[in-house]
Parts: C-alpha cells; sequence; structure tokens
C-alpha cells in the first residue's frame, strides 16, 4: 500500500522516511530519490542551496569547474570501487560534496567514458589527491594517464531559478518554504502552483522567467528550457496559477 499523505497517497511499492511537506536537516534518502503519487504528481529528493519557497522555479547548483577532466592519480583497475584523482587547486573539496553525483571518463586512451554514481569522499585540500568511492564497480582500467569529471546531483544544493541569470539546469518547484541546507521533495512532474510573470492561456507552453522562480510564456522556440504548460486562462503578472509541470529529465 502507498503511503496517506493529507488525503492521497503515494503510488504503490515504496516507503518513506521523510514526510512529502516536511523539510530536514538530517539526509534520510539518496538525493534524486523519485516519489511519485497517485494522481501523477512526481517529486524528487533535494538539498537547498540557499532558502527557498513554495511555488517557485528552482534551478541546479553552478558546476564544480575544479572537478573537471582531472587526473586518475592512482591507477583504478576493473573491480575496483573507488577512484583517486587530483583535485583543482583553488579551494578545498568538502566532504561528500559530490555524494549521489556522478563521475565520468572523460578522457582515455582507447575506451568511451563510462559513468559511476558517487557514493563518498572525505575532504580534500586544493590540489590533492581525491579518494571518490563508488556504488558502481570501474568497467573500464582508469591508469594514470586518463582524465575524469566530477557533477553533483542535480538536486544537491539548488537555488531560484532566474531566467535573467541562469546558472544550471531546472530542477523542480518545492511545495513547501524550505531553510538553506535542508533537505526537501522537489516536485519535477503534474499538476503544480507556480508564480507567474506575464499572462498566461491555456495549452501555451511555460518557460522561466528574469522575475527568481516565476514563470512566463515561451517567446522563442529554442531559447530557454520549457517546465511544463500553462493550464488556466486570464491569470495575470505577480499571481500564483496552476502548471502541467514536466521538467525536463524528469
Amino acid at each position: 500500500m502507498g503511503e496517506y499523505v493529507g488525503g492521497y497517497c503515494d503510488a504503490p511499492g515504496k516507503l518513506f522516511n521523510q514526510g512529502l511537506f516536511e523539510e530536514s536537516s538530517e539526509k534520510k534518502h539518496r538525493l534524486g530519490t523519485i516519489r511519485i503519487l497517485d494522481d501523477g504528481r512526481v517529486y524528487a529528493y533535494a538539498l537547498a542551496g540557499t532558502a527557498l519557497y513554495a511555488g517557485l522555479l528552482t534551478e541546479g547548483a553552478a558546476a564544480d569547474t575544479l572537478a573537471v577532466e582531472k587526473a586518475v592519480a592512482v591507477q583504478a583497475e576493473v573491480g575496483d570501487a573507488h577512484v583517486h584523482i587530483t583535485y583543482g587547486a583553488g579551494t578545498t573539496a568538502v566532504a561528500n560534496y559530490f555524494a549521489d553525483g556522478y563521475l565520468c571518463s572523460a578522457k582515455v586512451a582507447v575506451y568511451p567514458g563510462p559513468m559511476y554514481k558517487i557514493r563518498s569522499h572525505i575532504a580534500a585540500v586544493s590540489g590533492a589527491t581525491l579518494d571518490v568511492h563508488l556504488y558502481d564497480k570501474i568497467r573500464e582500467i582508469l591508469t594514470t594517464s586518463c582524465y575524469v569529471s566530477m557533477i553533483r546531483n542535480p538536486q544537491a544544493g539548488v537555488i531560484l531559478h532566474t531566467d535573467a541569470a541562469p546558472l544550471s539546469f531546472l530542477t523542480g518547484v518545492p511545495p513547501i518554504d524550505v531553510t538553506n541546507a535542508y533537505y526537501f521533495w522537489n516536485q519535477v512532474k503534474g499538476m503544480c502552483s507556480l508564480a507567474l510573470a506575464g499572462t498566461e492561456l491555456p495549452g501555451v507552453v511555460c518557460v522561466g522567467s528574469a522575475t527568481a522562480g516565476s514563470v512566463m510564456p515561451l517567446a522563442t522556440v529554442g531559447t530557454q528550457a520549457p517546465c511544463g504548460v500553462f493550464t488556466m486562462e486570464g491569470v495575470t503578472d505577480t499571481w500564483h496559477t496552476f502548471v502541467m509541470l514536466s521538467i525536463p529529465g524528469y
């Protein structure tokens, strides 16, 4: 049976340690864990990178350039569950900053770049060797002539989205106000309440706007990532409205 939350229930087959409308200072699920309600709404487990508010669109944290195309420090054999890399100079790698994120072979002599899911890592000072533990085992040998890149989970450190200066891709809409550095369920699909910038028309695709967290009708195809479709007519600027949410990738 699914878990009943406020009169509706999750799709059957999963139990969750954190309520849908709760925030938590403690991590209770892997980032990106999917939660599906029986009415089609979908949520992804997320970590706030700033204070967030119900009904405002979010985006991912800016990519860490110090983890892009970094040299393998110690050869990783097939079957190993960890990789030693030389972390980029400039700052300290915070412990588990990339946990639940991904590592890929960015440059290898022969093989294409397989991807691995990151389990954990300890802190490492600038330019030091970072030992990254994986959920997956190495499938292709990584010699010290290889390079790898790492990226955080899409739902790690999410912030308010603004199309005026986006730092990353769209990640969802919180159903509650969220404290910075707290964990929550970020809505990625289904009927959703969103702040509006402009005037909507039903059936028109909506995208992020220059007003932080708000959406507007798509004006030019191909210039902005769509996040859903408007479902009402006559709602105007600064009000919240209903959107059939569809965050790319979910």
